[in-house]
């Protein structure tokens, strides 16, 4: 998927699932973060998300104020117990995926993994002012993007069983220094996470 946001995940997750009909289907990719909570590569399993642009604007003494609507989507119970599972026992071992990442300067080893919130939007975050005002929405929201939302609900609404996560890990803080410099290590973190679930933790059918 080279464009992003809301719209174009949502498509392209459609697409996918009615030409595919998996059985299991996982978004792995690149979030922003909190610089006081996350440092680049740390990995976030989305339990849940929801669109930070719902919600409507009132006027509040003459000056006009958003009020978000935070409805979330899941993933079901029986696969995040475990994904819990899974990460309990992954982060005694972490930081040994690093070995297979080329650019040892990106590197950071005090990698952290988390099951928790990942709000979604359809703009590219680049001021500190806008990503504090979503996280505090949320005391456990962990990252922003611009897809998993859209992901969740399409394959939430999918006709047949189907299991679904996703993993983003972050790359960048949102701020006025926003650059694409930990992208790659981003994505390599998110990935290899994933890799490590599929092949250690999840029983295919």
């Amino acid at each position: 998927q080279q464009e992003m946001g809301i719209s174009h995940a949502s498509l392209y997750t459609s697409k996918l699932l009615y030409t595919f009909s998996p059985r299991l289907f996982v978004m792995s990719g690149i979030c922003a973060g909190l610089q006081s909570k996350s440092n680049y590569g740390d990995i976030i399993i989305a339990k849940a998300s929801w669109n930070y642009n719902r919600g409507k604007m009132i006027n509040d003494l003459g000056y006009l104020k958003f009020l978000p609507s935070v409805q979330h989507s899941e993933i079901n119970n029986k696969l995040d117990i475990e994904l819990k599972a899974f990460s309990q026992h992954f982060m005694r071992q972490i930081d040994s995926i690093n070995e297979f990442f080329d650019d040892k300067s990106k590197i950071n080893n005090s990698l952290k993994l988390k099951r928790s919130f990942i709000a979604s939007g359809s703009a590219v975050l680049n001021d500190k002012e806008t990503i504090l005002n979503i996280l505090s929405s949320n005391r456990d929201l962990d990252g922003v993007d611009m897809e998993v939302d859209a992901f969740y609900i399409t394959c939430k609404f999918f006709e047949q069983e189907l299991d679904y996560f996703a993993v983003k890990s972050v790359c960048d803080f949102a701020d006025g220094d926003k650059n694409d410099n930990y992208q790659k290590y981003a994505a390599f973190t998110s990935a290899l996470t994933i890799k490590e679930f599929l092949e250690k933790f999840y029983e295919f059918e």
